[in-house]
């Protein structure tokens, strides 16, 4: 796992998180 500190790709991680989320929900409403 990667280590929580200066240049971890936290953004990253919670935009792709926030991303999956967002499709699922759109797979569940369409």
């Amino acid at each position: 796992m990667w280590k929580t500190g200066p240049g971890t790709p936290a953004t990253a991680l919670r935009s792709s998180f926030l991303m999956c989320c967002s499709l699922q929900i759109q797979n569940t409403t369409s």
